[in-house]
């Protein structure tokens, strides 16, 4: 009876830690995919901002040669295609989707950039409301995508802190400076 009992107790042990190491592995794979995907939209997002600065300039100085103003464009634009199609690859479906507006509505403001608009032209600001819309739904689905709505939420009540809740600002304050002020609890009879 012993050695059975021993056997059950060590199949519940080695089952147990295989379950402990897969939840281990399960989440530092979702941690690792959070930071990548955090890094890959940040680059996104760069290219993108950079792009779009370089269309304003382009728009502003209209002392620039046509055959010159488009090869600007284009090459301002040029580093948003290799981070667009990472984030085809490696991004959720609705941040593919947003992606996808948003470079394509930048990608008009860069063809009205290499054509000569104005930027007090009435299509230019027109195109540029329209990628700052599409920007921001982009924006959105990748905060979605990472979590960050998340560490908005508050943590529940607990019955401290409900507790807490109902008692003077002022003593909570005292008690948390006693707390700072000592960091180890004082024990009856014992050193403090």
């Amino acid at each position: 009876m012993t050695l059975v009992s021993a056997v059950v107790g060590a199949l519940i042990a080695t089952f147990s830690t295989a379950m402990l190491d897969r939840g281990r592995w399960r989440r530092e794979q979702d941690e690792h995919l959070v930071a990548t995907r955090r890094a890959l939209y940040s680059d996104y997002l760069t290219s993108l901002a950079q792009a779009r600065i370089a269309f304003r300039s382009l728009v502003r100085n209209q002392d620039l040669v046509p055959a010159e103003r488009e090869r600007s464009a284009r090459d301002s634009f040029a580093a948003c295609y290799g981070a667009r199609y990472q984030v085809a690859i490696a991004a959720a479906p609705d941040v593919v989707t947003a992606s996808e507006d948003a470079f394509r509505s930048l990608r008009g403001i860069r063809d009205l950039a290499a054509c000569g608009t104005r930027a007090g032209d009435e299509v230019y600001a027109g195109g540029r409301a329209e990628y700052e819309a599409a920007l921001a739904r982009l924006r959105e689905a990748m905060r979605r995508d990472l979590g960050a709505d998340r560490a908005l939420v508050a943590p529940p009540l607990t019955a401290r802190t409900r507790a807490d809740r109902d008692r003077p600002v002022s003593e909570l304050a005292s008690e948390r400076q006693s707390a700072r002020s000592h960091p180890f609890p004082r024990t009856p009879g014992g050193c403090s």
